[in-house]
Formats: C-alpha cells, sequence, structure tokens
C-alpha cells in the first residue's frame, strides 16, 4: 500500500523544488496547506486568463497572468511550471510589442495545462 505514495513522492521531487518548499512551510508552519491552496486556486484562474488572452488573440491580455504565475509557482516551488510561464511571458511581452500574431505561441499555451496539471499533482503530494 505504500509503494504508490513513495513513488507519488519521487514524482514530486523530481518536479519540485523541495528546498523551496521547505522554506515556505517553515515559514508559513501551519498555514502551509491554505496557502498552497490558495496558490493552487489562484494559479488555475492565471492558467483560465492566460488562455482566454490567447483565444482571444490578445498577446497583452497574456503578460500580468503569465508574468503573476511565474513569479509565484517560483517562490512555491513548482519551478518547471514557473519557467513554462516565464517562456510564455516573454513570448506574449514580444508578440505584444511586434504586433505579430499570437498562434506561433499556442501550442506553448496548450502545454501550460499539462504542465500546470503536473505541478498542481506534485504540490498535492507535499500538502
Amino acid at each position: 500500500m505504500t509503494q504508490p505514495a513513495l513513488q507519488s513522492t519521487a514524482v514530486a521531487r523530481e518536479i519540485l523544488d523541495m528546498v523551496a518548499i521547505g522554506e515556505v512551510r517553515a515559514m508559513m508552519k501551519e498555514k502551509f496547506a491554505e496557502i498552497l491552496g490558495y496558490f493552487l486556486e489562484d494559479s488555475t484562474m492565471y492558467v483560465q486568463q492566460i488562455a482566454q488572452g490567447c483565444a482571444a488573440g490578445k498577446a497583452e491580455a497574456i503578460v500580468l497572468p503569465a508574468h503573476t504565475l511565474k513569479s509565484s509557482a517560483k517562490q512555491m516551488g513548482a519551478m518547471r511550471l514557473a519557467e513554462h510561464a516565464r517562456h510564455i511571458e516573454f513570448a506574449a511581452r514580444e508578440t505584444a510589442r511586434n504586433g505579430t500574431e499570437i498562434s506561433h505561441i499556442a501550442h506553448e499555451i496548450d502545454q501550460l495545462h499539462l504542465v500546470f496539471d503536473e505541478a498542481k499533482h506534485a504540490l498535492e503530494q507535499v500538502r
């Protein structure tokens, strides 16, 4: 029975920066689970806003939620998610600046859903 839990924890450690999580846990103490819940809730909203901005063809609408997702994911130790959000943020900034079509970053935004789900699952394992 403990084997799946051990596998889940090992997977979580591959996806997450456990030192960063330890720091947040030490700082937040008994509030860690609550803060983690807020992070997951807010991040879900940011991913939706990014997808909506892409669907509307509005790169400028992607920049702020991608920036916020990048920063909060990094703080919570979800480094893969933070890096993916960083890439989207900079691509959206460049697209908005150049006035080019957003379609070239649509695939990255599609991948964001997968990366977020992976981070969410891993974070739920360390809750």
